[in-house]
């Protein structure tokens, strides 16, 4: 029912997570039986605590894509929960189970976002976590003062668009 637009002059924006490959034991903010060693966070204990990282430099209602890896010789579900610091949306609150990697998207309402990585329970087996990302992809968006509700869309050949049933009424065409 709504009319979307793809802005072909948006290109893919930069890393946003520091030290998303854990190459040294910084810029993250360890919970309980989190350890940063040989390139990977792990997490093996028996309490469900979070590697934080606070990330800024965001642009309110952007699109980005949060990729990371998980290893483990068990099958672990973990938690990724993202929220806007001085919005305090939960943008993201999704478990993610087995191995492997895995690519959330996601849209901002903040300049800065809180990023939590935690074990989905206290029970969950040992696991690795690398390569973690989140970089501004592009996306389509709502056409700004486009008509909603629409029953229908055509597009002639001179790249006219026609919203039929426009705003809900089913006899009503908008250009």
């Amino acid at each position: 029912g709504k009319i979307y637009e793809w802005d072909l002059d948006t290109d893919s924006g930069t890393e946003t997570v520091t030290n998303g490959t854990f190459d040294a034991d910084s810029d993250w903010t360890k919970g309980a039986d989190w350890a940063i060693a040989s390139g990977v966070a792990s997490w093996s204990g028996t309490t469900a605590n979070a590697l934080e990282q606070t990330i800024t430099g965001l642009t309110n209602g952007d699109v980005y894509e949060l990729t990371f890896t998980v290893a483990s010789a068990g099958d672990p579900s973990v938690n990724i929960d993202i929220n806007g610091t001085t919005s305090t949306t939960d943008l993201v609150d999704q478990d993610f189970d087995g191995t492997g990697t895995f690519t959330y998207r996601f849209q901002v309402d903040d300049t800065s976002i809180d990023l939590d990585i935690n074990p989905a329970t206290d029970a969950e087996p040992a696991f690795d976590i690398d390569n973690v990302s989140i970089i501004k992809v592009p996306a389509a968006k709502v056409l700004t003062n486009a008509p909603v509700d629409n029953l229908s869309l055509v597009v002639t050949e001179e790249r006219f668009l026609f919203a039929l049933g426009a705003g809900g009424n089913p006899r009503k065409v908008q250009w």
